[in-house]
């Protein structure tokens, strides 16, 4: 009887596949953030060589010395602006890669989530009707049972 009274549990039969999905999902997203970072990094040192060179551009100078230093300055700038167009275009490239693929790994996890919940709500259904129908028999048991008695108790 005590069996009767207490609740199944909710069981996924794909619960396995949806954790190695999350795990999936979470190492892609490692691997997004460190290429983002990897990104940024190279984004921060083409911005500290543009404002290098703009602050070398604008400091003022009078001697000819000062302004080849200044100059000087100015091309080192433009050039280490040039040395790092290549990386980042490839830092880029594994960004948008590493987006591609977090994607693919989020939507296979958003799939398998939204068919649990539609799993879970259908036993919810399936466990509240068979709540009902329990208490629809004890009901009829009972009014049998003062049939019987021939009275009310």
């Amino acid at each position: 009887m005590k069996k009767d009274l207490e609740m199944k549990r909710f069981l996924f039969s794909l619960e396995t596949l949806l954790s190695l999905r999350k795990e999936r999902e979470q190492e892609c997203e490692i691997v997004l953030a460190i290429a983002a970072g990897k990104l940024a990094v190279i984004d921060n040192r083409i911005e500290a060589a543009r404002l290098a060179g703009d602050n070398a551009f604008m400091a003022g100078g009078v001697t000819i010395e000062e302004l080849r230093a200044r100059d000087r300055l100015w091309m080192k700038s433009v050039s280490d602006c040039k040395a790092l167009e290549q990386p980042r275009i490839e830092a880029s490239m594994k960004v948008d890669d590493a987006r591609n693929v977090y994607t693919e790994a989020h939507s296979q996890r958003a799939a398998l989530d939204k068919i649990r919940e539609k799993r879970m709500d259908q036993w919810k259904l399936k466990v509240k009707q068979e709540e009902i129908k329990k208490l629809d028999e004890t009901a009829k048991g009972a009014t049998v049972r003062r049939r019987l008695t021939g009275g009310d108790e």
